[in-house]
């Protein structure tokens, strides 16, 4: 499913709206994978969720910092939507 609909957006031009829902997709596996609240994502959420992880501090701060750029910004590039991407997925494959 995910996919599915993820296509949908990608294909339609609507990457803020991809981005936005990528973003609670990943938030969601954040608090239930990790037992994290995800209401504020500054440094001492990324500090626990880099340690409870085992991801970088980097890597983490990287997906927080997109996140912010994509609730701050009207569009999102067809790069930094890719850019994004990646930081997540790469974030599943390493946290299973």
């Amino acid at each position: 499913m995910w996919k599915r609909w993820a296509s949908y957006y990608y294909q339609q031009g609507n990457n803020r709206n991809l981005a936005q829902k990528m973003t609670l997709h990943w938030t969601e596996y954040v608090r239930t994978r990790f037992y994290l609240s995800t209401q504020h994502l500054n440094a001492a959420f990324i500090d626990t969720l880099a340690r409870k992880s085992g991801q970088p501090y980097a890597v983490v701060r990287e997906i927080v910092e997109s996140i912010h750029h994509i609730q701050l910004s009207d569009q999102v590039s067809d790069a930094d939507l890719q850019q994004f991407y990646r930081n997540i997925h790469q974030f599943y494959l390493n946290t299973k």
